[in-house]
């Protein structure tokens, strides 16, 4: 069997598909392992991008760029931007005729592919239960997060609020059980956010870190 794993991305605040594209080439995980489908977050900003550099690397002119969570955009609150784009992400898998392997996530796409992997907030997203797969199949296997600290610090409070969490992580109940792998900047302003995202959610004999030397908060 020949078919390539499915690989779900997710990207950052303000950005799209492309900018995502070249992440995945830089990581060698672009044309090779995996069968890469993009999900672009449901809050746009047009043309107004994360980083003024950005739009220049975008084929053709005038690129869109999109976000999980935007406060400046909306007049919804961050708690129901949260739910929304947590559900609409679950939207998208179930949708799917065949489930993913791996998700992949950049800044605040890694924070949602974190929320989403952690079996409380899929029960409380959704009630009784969560969407099932066929043959029950978990909406993916593993996960890899790159920059996971670029999001607001609000972000674990605004979702205890919008689906009634308790208590407050860390608790191995709300921890992550999947193998993941976390890729962050030595020189990123928020790395050491990364380092908590990772310590407060996921298992440490299941991972992997990669800190980058030199590197700032971007695949390079």
């Amino acid at each position: 069997n020949n078919k390539k794993p499915r690989l779900l991305c997710l990207h950052g605040w303000r950005s799209n598909s492309e900018i995502t594209n070249l992440q995945l080439t830089n990581l060698r995980l672009q044309d090779g392992p995996f069968e890469v489908v993009h999900l672009h977050g449901p809050f746009s900003s047009g043309s107004q991008a994360a980083h003024p550099a950005m739009p220049r690397l975008c084929v053709p002119a005038n690129p869109q760029f999109y976000s999980w969570m935007d406060p400046l955009l909306t007049t919804n609150s961050l708690p129901e931007q949260l739910v929304t784009s947590l559900r609409y992400i679950v939207q998208h898998i179930t949708s799917q005729s065949e489930p993913y392997d791996a998700v992949y996530g950049f800044s605040q796409g890694a924070m949602m592919a974190t929320l989403l992997s952690i079996p409380t907030i899929q029960k409380a997203l959704f009630s009784p239960e969560p969407p099932l797969l066929p043959n029950n199949n978990p909406w993916w296997k593993f996960v890899i997060l790159a920059c996971a600290g670029g999001n607001r610090p609000e972000v674990w409070p605004a979702l205890q609020e919008a689906l009634r969490l308790t208590p407050s992580p860390p608790s191995d109940w709300q921890r992550v059980s999947l193998p993941s792998v976390h890729v962050w900047g030595l020189r990123d302003p928020t790395h050491a956010n990364s380092e908590q995202v990772f310590r407060q959610y996921y298992h440490k004999d299941q991972a992997r870190i990669y800190p980058l030397q030199g590197v700032g908060h971007e695949i390079p």
